[in-house]
């Protein structure tokens, strides 16, 4: 009777030592406490449902982190590009689908909202806004492609959220990108 709760000491020992050599589950990994945000390698992802047409949609998303930002994008279907154009740090996201897709996100470091606003609109004068201060404010090109952006100050700094799409991808792809653009976060200090 003793050899039997001495091997069974043991073994609980040895399965209690076991279990935190082992990683941790996604379900013990939860983020913000809600069941569809997990953490594998460092990586966040959401479920985010998007209603496009009048039906709902899951897409997975992964939490991509820029300077002074965050925002989900969808784990497939688009390719990440960073380039620094005209004094803004542009990171941009283009469908793998449809090549006039795109979301972009411009990081003006040290500049006024109104002087970064006037930038971004300098680059791309091939749209004609009819309200800049509308949030967000929505371009439209001769052929009948959109561009709607919605711009942020934080810190010194701007932040521009920018999605391109064509006139017959406004009900999908349009949907899905406002949607995408709504998870845009600026970080938060640690003042």
């Amino acid at each position: 009777m003793k050899k039997t709760i001495v091997a069974m000491i043991i073994c609980t020992l040895l399965l209690t030592a076991c279990n935190k050599l082992l990683p941790p589950t996604p379900e013990s990994q939860k983020v913000d406490g809600e069941p569809n945000n997990t953490v594998t390698n460092q990586e966040v992802k959401k479920d985010i449902t998007f209603l496009v047409e009048g039906q709902e949609e899951i897409v997975s998303t992964v939490l991509h982190k820029g300077d002074g930002y965050s925002i989900y994008i969808p784990a497939e279907g688009y390719r990440y590009e960073k380039e620094n154009s005209d004094g803004a740090l542009v990171e941009e996201w283009d469908s793998e689908l449809n090549d006039d897709v795109s979301l972009e996100i411009y990081t003006y470091k040290n500049k006024a909202l109104s002087d970064a606003q006037s930038e971004f609109l300098k680059e791309n004068d091939d749209y004609i806004f009819e309200d800049i201060n509308a949030s967000p404010a929505m371009g439209k090109e001769s052929d009948g492609d959109y561009i709607m952006y919605k711009a942020y100050e934080n810190e010194g700094n701007t932040y521009i959220v920018a999605w391109e799409y064509p006139k017959e991808a406004a009900e999908g792809f349009g949907a899905r990108l406002s949607q995408i653009a709504d998870t845009f976060e600026l970080s938060k200090t640690n003042s």
